[in-house]
Protein backbone atom coordinates (compact mmCIF):
# COMPACT_ATOMS: atom_id res chain seq x y z
CA UNK A 1 0.00 0.00 0.00
CA UNK A 2 1.75 3.40 -1.00
CA UNK A 3 1.38 5.57 2.14
CA UNK A 4 3.47 8.72 1.24
CA UNK A 5 3.98 11.16 -1.77
CA UNK A 6 7.44 9.99 -2.23
CA UNK A 7 6.36 6.34 -2.27
CA UNK A 8 3.92 7.14 -5.02
CA UNK A 9 6.67 9.23 -7.12
CA UNK A 10 9.25 6.12 -6.32
CA UNK A 11 6.58 4.08 -8.05
CA UNK A 12 6.05 6.15 -11.10
CA UNK A 13 9.73 5.86 -11.65
CA UNK A 14 10.16 2.69 -11.17
CA UNK A 15 7.26 1.83 -13.61
CA UNK A 16 9.37 4.31 -15.83
CA UNK A 17 12.49 3.00 -15.92
CA UNK A 18 11.33 -0.70 -16.45
CA UNK A 19 9.47 0.42 -19.51
CA UNK A 20 11.88 3.18 -20.50
CA UNK A 21 12.76 1.07 -23.91
CA UNK A 22 9.09 0.23 -24.79
CA UNK A 23 8.02 0.97 -28.58
CA UNK A 24 4.96 1.92 -30.30
CA UNK A 25 3.09 -1.01 -31.01
CA UNK A 26 0.89 -2.17 -34.24
CA UNK A 27 -2.20 -3.14 -32.83
CA UNK A 28 -5.27 -3.69 -34.92
CA UNK A 29 -8.53 -3.85 -32.66
CA UNK A 30 -11.36 -6.42 -33.25
CA UNK A 31 -13.78 -4.72 -36.00
CA UNK A 32 -16.58 -3.54 -33.16
CA UNK A 33 -14.31 -2.81 -30.40
CA UNK A 34 -15.83 0.13 -28.18
CA UNK A 35 -13.07 2.69 -27.56
CA UNK A 36 -14.00 5.48 -25.28
CA UNK A 37 -13.10 8.84 -26.28
CA UNK A 38 -10.20 11.29 -23.90
CA UNK A 39 -10.60 14.95 -24.59
CA UNK A 40 -7.04 16.02 -23.57
CA UNK A 41 -8.09 20.03 -23.93
CA UNK A 42 -11.05 19.19 -21.49
CA UNK A 43 -9.27 16.96 -19.71
CA UNK A 44 -12.13 14.62 -19.70
CA UNK A 45 -13.03 10.42 -20.36
CA UNK A 46 -16.01 9.33 -21.65
CA UNK A 47 -16.28 6.54 -19.11
CA UNK A 48 -18.14 3.17 -20.14
CA UNK A 49 -21.71 2.30 -17.96
CA UNK A 50 -19.00 -0.37 -16.10
CA UNK A 51 -15.66 -1.91 -15.86
CA UNK A 52 -16.55 -5.44 -14.91
CA UNK A 53 -18.39 -7.26 -12.30
CA UNK A 54 -16.70 -7.77 -8.57
CA UNK A 55 -14.16 -10.01 -8.13
CA UNK A 56 -13.36 -10.26 -12.15
CA UNK A 57 -9.73 -10.43 -12.32
CA UNK A 58 -8.24 -9.64 -16.31
CA UNK A 59 -11.75 -10.73 -17.89
CA UNK A 60 -12.23 -7.19 -19.39
CA UNK A 61 -10.49 -5.18 -21.36
CA UNK A 62 -11.38 -1.53 -22.21
CA UNK A 63 -9.45 0.77 -24.76
CA UNK A 64 -9.43 4.52 -25.03
CA UNK A 65 -8.28 6.33 -27.60
CA UNK A 66 -6.85 10.48 -27.17
CA UNK A 67 -4.93 12.39 -29.42
CA UNK A 68 -0.95 11.23 -29.55
CA UNK A 69 0.19 14.88 -30.17
CA UNK A 70 -0.66 17.77 -27.22
CA UNK A 71 0.77 21.13 -27.25
CA UNK A 72 3.30 19.81 -29.66
CA UNK A 73 4.38 17.21 -27.14
CA UNK A 74 4.73 13.20 -28.52
CA UNK A 75 2.40 11.12 -25.94
CA UNK A 76 4.43 7.94 -27.10
CA UNK A 77 7.25 9.20 -25.45
CA UNK A 78 5.90 9.41 -22.16
CA UNK A 79 4.73 7.18 -19.59
CA UNK A 80 1.21 6.30 -19.11
CA UNK A 81 -0.78 5.05 -16.36
CA UNK A 82 -3.95 4.73 -15.16
CA UNK A 83 -5.06 5.64 -11.61
CA UNK A 84 -7.93 4.11 -9.49
CA UNK A 85 -9.78 4.71 -6.87
CA UNK A 86 -12.06 1.24 -6.23
CA UNK A 87 -15.51 0.94 -3.87
CA UNK A 88 -13.09 -0.08 -0.65
CA UNK A 89 -11.57 3.08 -1.49
CA UNK A 90 -8.00 1.33 -2.01
CA UNK A 91 -6.07 2.77 -4.34
CA UNK A 92 -4.03 1.46 -7.52
CA UNK A 93 -2.07 2.26 -10.63
CA UNK A 94 -1.95 0.30 -13.83
CA UNK A 95 0.85 0.87 -16.22
CA UNK A 96 -0.14 1.18 -20.15
CA UNK A 97 1.17 -1.54 -21.48
CA UNK A 98 1.48 -0.38 -24.81
CA UNK A 99 0.49 2.71 -27.49
CA UNK A 100 -1.44 1.65 -30.97
CA UNK A 101 0.15 4.55 -33.38
CA UNK A 102 -0.84 3.26 -36.12
CA UNK A 103 -5.28 2.36 -36.14
CA UNK A 104 -5.80 6.01 -36.54
CA UNK A 105 -3.18 8.56 -37.67
CA UNK A 106 -2.28 11.06 -35.29
CA UNK A 107 -4.43 9.22 -31.97
CA UNK A 108 -3.01 6.65 -29.54
CA UNK A 109 -5.61 3.82 -28.36
CA UNK A 110 -4.77 2.03 -25.38
CA UNK A 111 -6.00 -0.86 -23.05
CA UNK A 112 -6.71 -0.91 -19.31
CA UNK A 113 -6.93 -4.69 -18.43
CA UNK A 114 -9.20 -4.32 -15.65
CA UNK A 115 -7.66 -6.56 -12.66
CA UNK A 116 -8.62 -7.76 -9.35
CA UNK A 117 -7.85 -4.82 -7.00
CA UNK A 118 -10.33 -2.65 -9.25
CA UNK A 119 -12.88 -5.07 -8.86
CA UNK A 120 -12.68 -5.61 -5.58
CA UNK A 121 -15.98 -5.24 -4.24
CA UNK A 122 -19.10 -3.85 -6.32
CA UNK A 123 -19.57 -0.20 -6.50
CA UNK A 124 -18.31 2.94 -8.30
CA UNK A 125 -14.47 2.79 -9.21
CA UNK A 126 -13.10 6.57 -10.17
CA UNK A 127 -10.43 6.50 -12.48
CA UNK A 128 -8.01 8.82 -14.02
CA UNK A 129 -5.03 8.64 -17.14
CA UNK A 130 -1.69 10.42 -16.81
CA UNK A 131 1.12 11.02 -18.81
CA UNK A 132 4.43 11.62 -17.24
CA UNK A 133 8.18 11.88 -17.42
CA UNK A 134 9.61 11.85 -14.02
CA UNK A 135 13.15 12.05 -12.66
CA UNK A 136 14.58 11.99 -9.12
CA UNK A 137 16.57 15.24 -7.46
CA UNK A 138 19.75 13.12 -6.46
CA UNK A 139 21.91 15.32 -4.06
CA UNK A 140 25.95 15.63 -4.36
CA UNK A 141 26.19 12.65 -2.09
CA UNK A 142 24.31 10.38 -3.94
CA UNK A 143 20.76 10.46 -2.07
CA UNK A 144 17.56 11.03 -3.47
CA UNK A 145 16.10 14.20 -1.96
CA UNK A 146 12.60 13.91 -3.97
CA UNK A 147 11.03 13.67 -7.44
CA UNK A 148 10.32 15.85 -10.03
CA UNK A 149 8.35 15.99 -13.12
CA UNK A 150 10.00 16.85 -16.14
CA UNK A 151 6.37 16.22 -18.27
CA UNK A 152 3.01 15.26 -16.55
CA UNK A 153 -0.64 15.33 -18.29
CA UNK A 154 -3.76 14.63 -16.42
CA UNK A 155 -6.95 14.00 -17.21
CA UNK A 156 -10.00 14.92 -14.98
CA UNK A 157 -11.34 12.11 -12.99
CA UNK A 158 -14.13 9.73 -14.36
CA UNK A 159 -16.08 6.96 -12.74
CA UNK A 160 -18.12 3.46 -13.54
CA UNK A 161 -19.39 0.81 -12.07
CA UNK A 162 -18.07 -2.71 -10.60
CA UNK A 163 -21.45 -4.76 -11.16
CA UNK A 164 -22.43 -6.97 -8.11
CA UNK A 165 -21.31 -10.48 -8.62
CA UNK A 166 -21.79 -13.45 -6.42
CA UNK A 167 -18.82 -14.74 -4.33
CA UNK A 168 -18.96 -18.21 -2.50
CA UNK A 169 -17.60 -17.45 1.12
CA UNK A 170 -15.82 -19.96 3.78
CA UNK A 171 -18.97 -20.56 5.56
CA UNK A 172 -21.34 -21.67 2.61
CA UNK A 173 -18.25 -23.71 1.33
CA UNK A 174 -18.29 -25.39 4.49
CA UNK A 175 -21.87 -25.85 4.51
CA UNK A 176 -21.91 -27.77 0.99
CA UNK A 177 -19.14 -29.40 1.34
CA UNK A 178 -17.69 -31.60 -1.28
CA UNK A 179 -16.24 -34.94 0.25
CA UNK A 180 -13.48 -35.46 -2.68
CA UNK A 181 -12.93 -39.22 -1.53
CA UNK A 182 -16.45 -39.55 -2.76
CA UNK A 183 -15.35 -38.54 -5.69
CA UNK A 184 -12.10 -40.30 -6.08
CA UNK A 185 -14.48 -43.55 -5.65
CA UNK A 186 -16.41 -42.29 -8.63
CA UNK A 187 -13.90 -41.77 -11.10
CA UNK A 188 -12.45 -45.26 -10.00
CA UNK A 189 -15.96 -47.06 -10.58
CA UNK A 190 -16.43 -45.26 -13.78
CA UNK A 191 -12.85 -45.78 -14.99
CA UNK A 192 -13.65 -50.11 -14.46
CA UNK A 193 -16.43 -49.39 -16.42
CA UNK A 194 -14.72 -47.88 -19.35
CA UNK A 195 -16.49 -47.37 -22.51
CA UNK A 196 -19.98 -49.42 -20.90
CA UNK A 197 -21.72 -46.52 -20.32
CA UNK A 198 -24.82 -47.67 -21.19
CA UNK A 199 -24.90 -49.78 -18.27
CA UNK A 200 -24.50 -46.43 -15.95
CA UNK A 201 -27.48 -44.83 -17.20
CA UNK A 202 -29.74 -48.03 -17.64
CA UNK A 203 -28.94 -48.47 -13.31
CA UNK A 204 -29.62 -44.70 -12.97
CA UNK A 205 -33.08 -45.31 -15.14
CA UNK A 206 -34.29 -47.80 -12.68
CA UNK A 207 -33.04 -46.50 -9.35
CA UNK A 208 -35.66 -45.69 -6.94
CA UNK A 209 -35.02 -45.02 -3.39
CA UNK A 210 -34.60 -41.92 -0.92
CA UNK A 211 -31.68 -40.31 -1.05
CA UNK A 212 -31.63 -38.11 2.12
CA UNK A 213 -31.83 -42.00 3.70
CA UNK A 214 -28.95 -43.52 1.97
CA UNK A 215 -25.14 -42.76 2.94
CA UNK A 216 -22.96 -41.69 -0.21
CA UNK A 217 -20.93 -44.32 -0.61
CA UNK A 218 -24.89 -46.45 -0.80
CA UNK A 219 -26.05 -44.29 -3.66
CA UNK A 220 -22.94 -44.82 -5.57
CA UNK A 221 -23.81 -48.28 -5.01
CA UNK A 222 -27.12 -48.17 -6.23
CA UNK A 223 -26.23 -46.62 -9.15
CA UNK A 224 -23.11 -47.94 -10.48
CA UNK A 225 -23.37 -51.24 -8.89
CA UNK A 226 -21.14 -52.90 -6.19
CA UNK A 227 -17.27 -52.50 -7.13
CA UNK A 228 -15.88 -55.63 -7.90
CA UNK A 229 -12.59 -56.20 -10.30
CA UNK A 230 -12.13 -58.24 -13.16
CA UNK A 231 -9.83 -60.57 -11.02
CA UNK A 232 -13.46 -60.98 -8.31
CA UNK A 233 -15.35 -61.52 -11.83
CA UNK A 234 -13.33 -64.51 -12.29
CA UNK A 235 -13.36 -66.54 -9.32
Amino acid sequence: MITSSNEYYKNLLDIQNAHKNRVPETFRLPEGTPVNKIDLNRRTIKAPDYLSVAKDHHAETIYFECNRYFDNVDLTHTTGVVQYINANNEGGIYLIPFYDIESKEGKIIFPWCIAGQATATSGIVKFSVRFYVIEPQISQDNKILGYRYIYNLNTMPAQSKVLYGLDISEEVLEKYHIDTNILDEINTRLKYYGDHSELCWLKLGETDFDAEEKSDYEIIDKILGPYTTNTEESK
